[in-house]
């Protein structure tokens, strides 16, 4: 008989948890927050789920981290490493999967744009022709079926 043991996950809290609970200790909303600090709303939930592509460009990422811990009272620089780290293993897997089907990493976030606008040139290719092609029957003269004896 096979015997189970119960052990503890342990769980590690994301900078967004981090952030969320230093926000709430405060009992402070994200309105609230945004009003004092001048970051979007949109932001400031897009760093306390995790959703950093949501924020455009790195600097900017990283000066609203800054703006947001200092403001809540949080280590930023404990915070930074973390990001920091964090990004770097989200470029790592980009490059593993990215190698594994043989296609450079910038290559690979391309790629699917690429797909996207060969089938949007056929799709107006083809509406174009469609639009040709009923206009040519309707300025083609019929031919006059009775014929002068």
């Amino acid at each position: 008989m096979v015997v189970f043991r119960q052990k503890k996950i342990i769980t590690v809290n994301s900078i967004g948890d981090d952030l969320q609970k230093a926000r709430q200790a405060l009992n402070l909303s994200i309105k609230a927050v945004e009003k004092k600090i001048n970051i979007s709303e949109n932001y400031l939930k897009a760093m306390e789920t995790n959703d950093w592509d949501d924020i455009p460009g790195e600097i900017y990422r990283k000066n609203f981290l800054k703006k947001y811990t200092e403001f809540l009272a949080i280590d930023f620089d404990g915070i930074k490493n973390r990001y920091e780290k964090a990004v770097k293993n989200l470029e790592n897997n980009t490059d593993k999967l990215a190698s594994k089907f043989g296609v450079g990493r910038k290559k690979f976030v391309v790629f699917p744009k690429i797909i996207r606008n060969v089938l949007l040139d056929i799709l107006a290719d083809k509406f174009c022709h469609c639009l040709v092609l009923q206009n040519l029957i309707f300025f083609i003269p019929k031919k006059n079926l009775l014929q002068i004896p």
